[in-house]
């Protein structure tokens, strides 16, 4: 079934974010360790979930939203820190 009117709007619109998407996780591997970016790039699947149940009405069920709450503290926990410490070790930094 081939998209009609305005859904190849939209279609091109999803296309260009994504790219766009592509784009910034590459230069944030180029900048930042890989183990940050990559710990980082998991926030997409509760940005999914959020659009999800705003366009689409497809409401998370629980076990969806404690990986998302899983998520969402890794990323916090592997944010850098204005110490200077930035290299060293999660383990070493938090002690």
């Amino acid at each position: 079934m081939l998209p009609r009117g305005l859904e190849w709007l939209w279609l091109l619109l999803v296309g260009i974010s994504t790219q766009i998407g592509q784009v910034a996780i590459t230069r944030a591997l180029s900048l930042e360790p890989a183990s940050r970016t990559a710990a980082v790039s998991y926030v997409q699947v509760p940005f999914a979930a959020v659009w999800g149940a705003l366009f689409f009405d497809a409401l998370p069920n629980l076990y969806s939203m404690l990986g998302a709450a899983l998520i969402l503290s890794g990323a916090v926990l592997n944010r850098p820190h204005a110490t200077g410490d930035e290299d060293r070790p999660l383990s070493k930094r938090i002690a």
